[in-house]
């Protein structure tokens, strides 16, 4: 019997492969890995057995934890450290490298101080032990990839990302070199199946159909978060409100806002914002001086509090913006200014208080993706067929009842989505 552990590509699986099937007829051959895709590799010359190895339940991942935390203790874990210790466990998510290396911090704190357990974030070791975990399959990634990967720090922990807006944030942010719209598309979702083929992406078990991953949304594994949240800024490619107080620079590229900071004004004062390509804002963050970032490319609000009608004025001045998402906000105006966004490819303007579409926005040219959906937009402005280069439309959930005769003009339209609408009829 062989036992290759932790084959991460192709090219190496046939080197080892050329050797060993031509003298083990007879024999077993265990091989380990990470990346799915190597099973096509493994396929090729003769059939085999895989076997997908599930995380641990919860009860297991308390079994593995407490045994190795507390073998003094007989592997109990006292009544008082319990809460602490399940929120340390909830973090490795059932992986057992992860539990084990963990586990091991743990007992070396219990073994210095028996009466606590600290909270994961007070445990400085936590994030180097992240990035040894994380680097193997970093490591092995293409650069492309690599890049994709860190730009998944843009999300708050545990967030569930859409793959539709996601790719659209992809391209807006220039990670494909320039050509057909549909191209950088497709690469993007080959992307994006790439990273969950690696486990460092995760695709989240809809409720009802466990063994069926829903792949039009995905997550980041906890550790892994971490992990790529310190990479990011160690490498100045992103920046979150965890690491923006260590930029060594005045310049951020990309920033993501996650959470209200009071120190957040005197450090966005430090920073020439015009060399900001992407912001993100969450939640709680503060109100921020968006008139000083000038050459956005991507700019998302979604579920931000703080958004005043306002704003929209401001960010009709910002001529290089590509992708912008009011989602989930109490934006109820979009300006006639809108039309001054030239480049515009993804409007989201899904989950707010807007009732009418200017006629202007039939002037974004370049616009790809109309997301509408869960409005109280009434009618699509007729002059809609000037949208030439629209591919995707949706209008779900809004208060449309007839499309205009127009709506035939858009001729590269892929996908139109009516749900709960009462529309019956195309023109």
């Amino acid at each position: 019997m062989f036992l290759i552990d932790d084959v991460w590509d192709g090219t190496s699986w046939d080197i080892i492969q050329s050797v060993l099937l031509k003298g083990c007829s007879g024999n077993r051959i265990i091989v380990t890995t990470q990346n799915v895709m190597i099973e096509d590799s493994c396929s090729k010359h003769c059939s085999w057995l895989w076997h997908t190895v599930m995380p641990l339940s919860e009860q297991q991942s308390w079994m593995l934890f407490s045994r190795n935390v507390f073998a003094s203790q007989d592997g109990k874990c006292p009544d008082h450290l319990r809460k602490a210790c399940k929120e340390i466990m909830k973090k490795c998510e059932g992986l057992p490298s992860a539990i084990t290396a963990i586990s091991y911090l743990m007992k070396e704190h219990w073994k210095v101080q028996s009466s606590t357990i600290p909270r994961t974030e007070m445990i400085p070791e936590l994030r180097t032990l992240s990035k040894r975990l994380f680097s193997s399959s970093y490591m092995h990634l293409t650069q492309p990839l690599r890049t994709l990967l860190l730009y998944m720090s843009m999300f708050i922990y545990e967030c569930k990302i859409e793959k539709g807006p996601l790719i659209c944030k992809w391209i807006a942010e220039g990670f494909y070199s320039p050509q057909t719209y549909t191209r950088m598309e497709r690469l993007a979702e080959l992307d994006y199946f790439h990273l969950i083929a690696w486990n460092v992406i995760i695709a989240p078990m809809p409720t009802g159909r466990p063994t069926k991953p829903a792949f039009g949304l995905c997550r980041v594994h906890s550790l892994v978060h971490q992990a790529i949240e310190s990479t990011s800024a160690e490498e100045c490619f992103l920046f979150t409100s965890n690491t923006l107080k260590s930029i060594d620079s005045d310049k951020a590229r990309r920033i993501s806002l996650q959470y209200y900071d009071p120190d957040l004004p005197s450090l966005l004062e430090r920073l020439d914002l015009k060399f900001t390509y992407s912001l993100t804002l969450f939640d709680e963050v503060n109100r921020v001086p968006l008139e000083k970032f000038t050459m956005l490319r991507v700019l998302d609000m979604q579920g931000w509090k703080n958004v005043e009608e306002d704003d929209l004025s401001v960010i009709c001045n910002m001529h290089l913006l590509k992708y912008l998402s009011l989602r989930n906000t109490r934006v109820s105006l979009i300006p006639s200014l809108i039309k001054q966004l030239h480049f515009l490819q993804t409007l989201d303007i899904r989950q707010t208080h807007i009732s009418e579409l200017p006629p202007e926005v039939c002037e974004l040219r370049h616009l790809r993706n109309a997301y509408f959906g869960e409005t109280y937009i009434s009618e699509l402005p007729p002059q809609i067929e000037k949208l030439r280069e629209l591919e995707r439309l949706e209008i779900a959930q809004t208060k449309i009842s007839k499309l205009p005769s127009e709506f035939s003009g858009l001729l590269y339209l892929k996908e139109l989505n009516l749900r709960q609408t009462k529309i019956t009829n195309l023109p």
